[in-house]
């Protein structure tokens, strides 16, 4: 009887080192996806608005730099603040029925700031045009003033049961879409690895046809400014279109008007159009698309298909659940 205890105990020992090796010999891999895992995530993040992945990763020691100037940007800006109770209040219940459908709950309360007196006590951006709202590195949004006087002062009249609160959820949603989506992070990855890239391929050309020369180092810069613009430009347009579409969303999950950013266009196409500050250059260029937004019928097209694809969501979601209820 001992033999076969000891037997019974022996059996189990084995079975309890094997089991233990069988553990040991299956948590590096486990360890190792979960390590690869992770850098994926970081290099490729899963993109909110589009639910698929895109590069977007930045080197610790850039994002902290971009981070330091946010932070410096964000403090210097509220010697701007405007204080009206008023309007913070209408404004903080936009912005909370907004959160309540982002991902990113790091997103801050914007505030607002008088874009006249920025403007004013910084006579060199005397020529562009006065900040209306603006999204920060971390979640911070700032918003100004006279933005908001704009869409209050709007001629409501000829908008399709558009209220000054939808236009003004069109305008908040933009910007909360660009910190949802961490835009500035994306865009600014984008436009380094499109950048680099095309260094390296002209590089490695130039070596292999033996070209490769001061000279003509020199003689190609036309050509490597030109390309930087026109992927700094495209990178950014597409932001604004995704910001504009996700944006849409947001305002329709809170229950505002989706029109409500038809509206806006119209208003900040009016502002720009009428603000002595730009000149007729740039509302060509505008115009032609060669900007950091795209021109705003272009954005009016694209806001009226993401409102009718909505609205077959809509039409589709019903009929969905009236076949179930049958």
């Amino acid at each position: 009887m001992n033999y076969s205890i000891s037997i019974s105990e022996d059996r189990a020992h084995h079975a309890n080192t094997a089991m233990q090796n069988t553990s040991s010999t299956y948590s590096l891999p486990r360890s190792m996806y979960g390590r690869f895992s992770e850098i994926y995530d970081t290099v490729f993040p899963i993109n909110v608005a589009t639910n698929s992945r895109e590069f977007g990763y930045l080197p610790k020691f850039i994002s902290e730099k971009q981070e330091d100037a946010a932070n410096n940007l964000y403090n210097y800006m509220r010697v701007y603040r405007h204080f009206d109770k008023e309007m913070e209040n209408r404004f903080e219940k936009i912005f909370d029925s907004l959160f309540l459908h982002v991902s990113n709950k790091q997103i801050n309360k914007p505030f607002i700031f008088s874009s006249k007196k920025f403007t004013t006590r910084n006579p060199n951006l005397g020529n562009s045009l006065p900040l209306q709202a603006m999204t920060l590195f971390g979640g911070r949004i700032i918003f100004s003033k006279e933005l908001i006087e704009s869409i209050d002062a709007w001629d409501y009249s000829k908008e399709e049961g558009v209220t000054k609160e939808d236009v003004l959820a069109a305008a908040l949603g933009h910007e909360m879409a660009h910190a949802d989506i961490d835009h500035l992070t994306k865009c600014t990855a984008q436009v380094i690895a499109g950048e680099s890239l095309f260094s390296l391929l002209t590089t490695a050309v130039a070596y292999f046809t033996g070209t490769l020369s001061i000279l003509n180092g020199i003689a190609f810069l036309p050509f490597y400014c030109i390309f930087s613009c026109i992927n700094k430009l495209n990178v950014q347009q597409e932001a604004e279109r995704e910001a504009d579409k996700y944006g849409i969303e947001l305002i329709h999950k809170a229950g505002y008007n989706t029109k409500g950013s038809l509206t806006l266009q119209k208003v900040l196409k009016n502002e720009f159009e009428n603000n002595p500050m730009v000149g007729p250059w740039a509302k060509k260029m505008r115009s032609w698309e060669i900007s950091t937004h795209p021109s705003f019928e272009s954005r009016i097209k694209a806001n009226q298909e993401t409102i009718k694809e909505i609205a077959r969501r809509e039409i589709a979601s019903k009929q969905g659940r009236g076949k179930k209820i049958k």
